[in-house]
């Protein structure tokens, strides 16, 4: 777990570090993803049965992980969803603790990473790590616009 001195590094930091500029495509960011986690990444669609308020969800296995999305969801927020999953994969190689603060086990002991409908409720928004994974996945979603935008654009659209 990588900490410049003694301070955790920011969200912008951890994604400034992928090296990822505007137009990146998401196999692109995948790749920068998995090559800092030192894993495969694998990526899988579920049907929505069952899955209540969970969208998303990262499994840390010993040799991979697992990101799970529901396929029900519109596409954008599926990305979305896979972006916010990513954040709690850098976390966990740069916040010391991270990966242990937010998990729960499955699959026989291996970490479970994931996120609700309600990430954005305001018991989540009092919770460090949901609130740099999601600013982690907004900043990495910037990256997949390929030209920057003006705030005319920001606002309208």
């Amino acid at each position: 777990m990588s900490q410049e001195g003694s301070r955790q590094r920011t969200p912008l930091e951890i994604v400034e570090s992928l090296g990822l500029g505007r137009g990146s495509g998401l196999e692109e960011i995948a790749t920068a993803v998995a090559g800092l986690y030192g894993k495969r990444l694998v990526f899988e669609g579920l049907e929505d049965a069952g899955w209540g308020a969970l969208t998303g969800m990262w499994v840390d296995q010993p040799h991979q992980g697992l990101i799970f999305y529901r396929k029900a969801d519109p596409e954008a927020y599926q990305v979305h969803c896979i972006l916010h999953e990513f954040g709690h994969v850098l976390l966990g190689q740069y916040w010391c603790g991270a990966s242990t603060k937010m998990s729960r086990t499955l699959f026989g002991g291996a970490p479970v990473f994931a996120r609700t409908v309600d990430v954005l409720a305001s018991a989540a928004q009092e919770d460090e790590v949901e609130r740099a994974a999601e600013e982690i996945a907004y900043l990495l979603a910037d990256r997949l616009h390929s030209r920057p935008r003006d705030p005319f654009e920001r606002i309208f659209g």
